[in-house]
């Protein structure tokens, strides 16, 4: 089809990957009933996407996939999850790790689902192709992004691959990029080169001899790597913020910064949102979505939300 376009998508194989990959794939009518605003759904529905491709350098005994969200992908209507055999078959590193980790047994076990599928029972207009051991070499086009050249890797029993230096060309569109974010130094802040991460104890940045630094704080991937979701963010920022409270509370020169926040934050020109101003912006986003028959729609514009939180702002429309 003339119409038709092919996203490439580099990855290790995260559930980042498999999100895009539903958002790219996913139907307008399905987002009806989500906080998705409504010109991101309008562009979903004028999608022309009919294959994405989720290139994994490792086997799906590595792969960071997880069981639940695997079965979502297969379970979005108008979509075929397809998967190679090969790239399935058994060998001792997936047969060890498959007895050792429940969650690894029920990821591979859906993929090869997916794998066992019959070529007569993909009959979806759109696809997702799931690759294993494969490592994106080269983005190919000229001024713009035209094949994504691959490069299969070669397993060793044991979790680990190396280059085999066959290639695969993939006439693509787009190609994503979903591999984490390594963090980078920081004058003045101690760092990890090896881990990618600053220091710290229970969110209190520490020296090389392991005291906490007066008033310096981590969280986020800085903190642990680039690892983990929404659901894992929200615990590792709150035990950064007790710890960063009883840090203020406990010192008698952090309690007098403690009381010069808002006026360090007024010199910046900062509005600051507290609980309330939270809870004034999940009512306008839910009022928002009262008005168009959804649970909510998100506010986007970083000014309103401020603005709103701080008690200053007439609610968009």
């Amino acid at each position: 089809m003339a119409a038709e376009r092919r996203l490439g998508r580099r990855d290790r194989g995260g559930n980042v990957a498999l999100d895009v990959a539903r958002m790219i794939l996913a139907e307008e009518q399905s987002l009806e009933a989500t906080d998705v605003s409504a010109d991101v759904r309008k562009s979903i529905a004028e999608s022309l996407v009919r294959e994405v491709h989720i290139f994994v350098r490792r086997g799906p005994a590595d792969a960071r996939f997880s069981p639940n969200e695997l079965r979502a992908l297969g379970e979005l209507p108008g979509v075929d999850v397809v998967v190679d055999a090969a790239d399935v078959a058994p060998d001792r590193h997936i047969e060890r790790m498959t007895k050792q980790l429940v969650h690894t047994r029920l990821a591979v076990e859906t993929l090869r689902t997916f794998a066992g599928a019959a070529s007569a029972d993909r009959i979806a207009q759109r696809r997702v192709h799931l690759h294993f051991y494969r490592q994106p070499a080269e983005i190919l086009g000229n001024g713009k992004v035209e094949a994504l050249r691959v490069e299969r890797t070669d397993p060793d029993g044991y979790g680990h691959v190396t280059a085999s230096g066959v290639y695969t060309d993939y006439p693509v569109q787009a190609v994503y990029r979903a591999i984490g974010f390594r963090g980078t130094p920081l004058a003045g802040v101690p760092f990890d080169h090896g881990r990618g991460t600053v220091p710290h104890r229970s969110g209190a940045v520490v020296d090389e001899s392991g005291l906490p630094i007066t008033g310096l704080f981590v969280t986020g991937w800085m903190k642990r790597g680039a690892v983990g979701l929404i659901g894992a963010a929200r615990p590792d920022a709150r035990q950064t913020v007790e710890t960063m409270l009883r840090q203020l509370d406990s010192n008698v020169e952090c309690r007098s910064d403690r009381s010069r926040i808002a006026a360090l934050l007024a010199v910046g020109k900062l509005l600051p949102v507290d609980w309330d101003g939270w809870l004034r912006i999940d009512a306008a986003e839910r009022d928002l979505g009262a008005r168009h028959g959804r649970d909510r729609v998100k506010i986007k514009d970083r000014e309103d939300l401020v603005r709103i939180g701080a008690k200053l702002a007439v609610y968009p429309e």
